[in-house]
């Protein structure tokens, strides 16, 4: 048997469980050799680093043992987890128990599917390792499957976050900058309860046991098992409902990199549903269902929407490629009313909820990579990997993701200032450059 003076332990923690892993450390230095792998103090820090050094010395076998600390553990654990050879379960006393397996075979559905087969809970509820429910979240929900006449799949309530969204972080803006997702949650997920197709989310949700059992537990063919998860329920003949209460809070994605990542692979979620659960030949959803499924993935689409919006001008007044052949006064009657139906109706209708303006600037920035990504996905070159979205994030150096897309917008910028640059020598000799010209400055 191995002496305690030998047994040696790898510790680590983010920066939530930075004092606690101190404390741990000092007295487990009375009996053990120890080996902190960090973090070093108390500011932020991306938690999924700390989790691999651990990690490594336990499969390497440098440490018999490994211990991470952070605020919930969840996280931390399933960042360990990724190593081959390392199995991390959460600690607690709240006798809650936490399930882990031995591979990561269809990832968040697959972990879902086998809690499913240790369970005998009639009912159950997903959350994302970041949300945090209240304690009103099951009395919100649980009623509506005990009515009459209902048979009730899933109830899903909004995301809600403590902290500001990636632009209100960065713009300082946070009571000024309508949050990105308000509009989908309060307004549009909200109408879809008339067509009996609201959309799962992945988190804030409870279902019936007997509506995932309908559709052999949460789909695997996509990398998005949320959305076609509750397709197939709805296919099924269940009601699900969308309702406005929030009573769960989490935190949303900070830095650049991981929001690129989070919206990848939505968008190529979304794809792979299109493309493996033939939403038109599914005889369980109703026409207007399959308009919105077919609505709500076709939204992915706008990287491809936008760069032709984007190149469209360029192409005529540095190329003299004609895409839009008529006159001033025509286009202005065709284009100006749409412009300002856009822009402002929806913004007065839903008040605080939506801004037009930063819709633009959100599909914007994202359009150079989701261009290339959605197009990639729907012709065959798939990405079925999973991979969670990076949250708090605290590194200094500018990603490849970044980089790439930082080049993106500078090639386009210099293409718009060469393009408005030839408007205004050519603004006399052809009239039908005036458009681009007001393209340009807007």
């Amino acid at each position: 048997m191995m002496s305690l003076e030998n047994i040696k332990i790898a510790i680590g923690s983010d920066h939530g469980g930075f004092l606690l892993k101190e404390q741990v450390k000092e007295y487990l230095l009375t009996k053990y050799h120890v080996e902190d792998m960090g973090c070093e103090s108390l500011d932020s820090v991306d938690y999924p680093i700390y989790a691999h050094k651990v990690a490594h010395k336990v499969a390497s076998k440098e440490c018999d043992y490994g211990l991470l600390i952070c605020t919930t553990g969840v996280g931390m654990s399933m960042a360990a987890n990724k190593t081959e050879g390392v199995r991390a379960v959460l600690a607690t006393k709240l006798d809650i128990n936490y399930i882990s397996r031995t591979s990561n075979k269809n990832a968040k559905a697959g972990n879902y599917n086998h809690a499913l087969q240790q369970i005998n809970s009639p009912y159950i509820a997903t959350f994302d390792a970041d949300m945090a429910p209240t304690p009103d979240f099951i009395y919100k929900t649980l009623p509506f499957f005990f009515e009459e006449n209902n048979k009730i799949g899933f109830v899903q309530l909004p995301q809600s976050f403590n902290n500001p969204d990636i632009f209100q972080y960065r713009f300082k803006a946070y009571n000024k900058i309508p949050f990105e997702q308000d509009y989908f949650y309060h307004s549009i997920q909200i109408a879809k309860n008339a067509t009996n197709s609201a959309i799962y989310c992945g988190t804030n949700t409870l279902f019936s046991r007997e509506a995932l059992n309908s559709c052999n537990g949460f789909a695997t063919k996509t990398i998005s098992e949320d959305i076609a998860t509750g397709m197939l329920i709805e296919s099924n003949g269940y009601k699900c409902l969308a309702l406005d209460d929030i009573e769960a809070y989490g935190s949303s994605v900070t830095d650049l990199t991981g929001f690129i990542k989070q919206r990848s692979r939505w968008a190529r979620g979304c794809i792979q549903i299109l493309k493996n659960y033939k939403i038109l030949k599914n005889k369980g959803l109703s026409f207007r269902q399959k308009l919105e499924y077919l609505s709500c993935i076709s939204y992915w689409f706008f990287g491809l929407r936008r760069m032709i919006y984007l190149l469209t001008p360029l192409l005529f007044s540095i190329f003299g490629i004609i895409i839009i052949d008529c006159n001033l006064t025509t286009f202005i009657a065709l284009w100006l009313p749409a412009y300002i139906l856009k822009r402002f109706t929806l913004d007065i209708l839903e008040n605080k909820k939506r801004s037009s303006t930063w819709n633009k600037i959100y599909e914007t920035i994202l359009t150079p990579i989701l261009f290339k990504e959605t197009l990639k996905e729907f012709f065959g070159f798939s990405n079925t990997k999973f991979e969670v979205s990076p949250k708090y994030s605290s590194s200094s150096k500018m990603s490849k993701t970044n980089f790439k897309l930082l080049i993106s917008h500078l090639l386009l910028l210099s293409f718009n200032i060469i393009g408005l640059i030839m408007c205004i020598f050519k603004i006399k000799k052809l009239g039908t450059l005036i458009p681009n010209f007001f393209y340009y400055l807007h």
